[in-house]
């Protein structure tokens, strides 16, 4: 009898032991999802801050990355003020990067913004 309790002491520690582990496998996974979100959005942010700041339009402004995240880019001019207008050669520039994911339940969002100078257009 007491080898019955014992081996069903051991079977339920086993039990919780392997949904502890089950569990903590799922939010590695899940992690690890999220790092390639957020360090495929910050190389994008990154092409398109350089790509203005070399005085080029984007040429794209939205696609997808690994193979399951939709991003899409605005860029817009802020109006200057007394510091930007010393700079007349540059312009002060917003840029904001949604990337969109459908998740088990809903879709998900994430949003990246930064402020560049880019170069102000040339008068002919």
């Amino acid at each position: 009898m007491e080898i019955l309790v014992a081996m069903t002491i051991l079977g339920v520690g086993f039990v919780a032991l392997f949904g502890v582990l089950s569990t903590s496998l799922g939010t590695v996974s899940r992690i690890g999802d999220r790092e390639t979100l957020v360090r495929s959005a910050q190389m994008k942010l990154n092409e398109l801050c350089l790509s203005l700041r070399q005085g080029q339009e984007p040429p794209v402004r939205s696609g997808e990355f690994a193979g399951k995240y939709r991003w899409r880019a605005e860029i817009r001019t802020v109006a200057g003020d007394e510091e930007t207008a010393a700079l007349p050669d540059y312009r002060l520039a917003r840029v904001r990067l949604r990337v969109t994911w459908r998740g088990s339940r809903a879709e998900n969002r994430y949003l990246l913004e930064t402020m560049t100078w880019v170069p102000s257009p040339r008068e002919q």
